[in-house]
């Protein structure tokens, strides 16, 4: 099975390096973000990524759906629905506030970096929701942050960022914060 190349080749011990005159433009990059423990050093990496390549950056915040007969229903129309054991929202929840607030930064920091920004919020299981926005917003990019603390932290977030990896409709970029951490600083 012959393979088509498009590149120029160069022999390297042995082996086939092939390099490119253009690279694949990456116009549209969607961070997903829990604004969890360590987010921060992750997500810029994810602004100089995106300014290098000069694109738009999508930050998502997914809230896990927790009852699956829910929807949103806006509660001064509605009320509390306790007979079906439906927690709601009458607003001044201190979580939503914080991922409000992260979500608010986030933004501005990323339009004093010099991006154009749009930022997005869905309920749902994560990684379903990151795929269904990947693919229809059309992104050409994923990054993910994986900074896992404890086993079942590690569980969780390995097994979301797995079926991203194998589900995703556009190329996927997983950082480790352990790695961003032990790099020096380079501006």
């Amino acid at each position: 099975m012959q393979r088509m190349r498009t590149g120029k080749r160069i022999e390297k011990r042995g082996s086939s390096v092939y390099t490119f005159n253009r690279m694949v433009p990456i116009s549209k990059i969607l961070f997903p973000t829990d604004f969890s423990e360590g987010w921060q050093a992750i997500f810029d990496y994810a602004i100089r990524f995106a300014r290098l390549q000069g694109g738009k950056l999508y930050i998502l915040n997914v809230v896990r759906k927790e009852h699956p007969e829910a929807c949103l229903i806006p509660t001064l129309e509605v009320g509390p629905v306790p007979e079906m054991g439906i927690p709601v929202s009458i607003g001044g929840d201190p979580e939503e506030e914080e991922i409000r607030l992260k979500m608010t930064e986030a933004v501005r920091k990323s339009r004093r970096a010099g991006l154009t920004v749009e930022d997005l919020h869905a309920v749902g299981k994560p990684f379903v929701e990151i795929l269904r926005i990947a693919r229809e917003k059309e992104m050409d990019l994923i990054i993910l942050g994986n900074h896992e603390k404890t086993d079942f932290e590690r569980r969780v977030l390995r097994g979301t960022i797995e079926k991203i990896l194998h589900k995703a409709s556009c190329p996927v970029l997983v950082v480790s914060q352990h790695a961003l951490n032990s790099r020096p600083a380079t501006h």
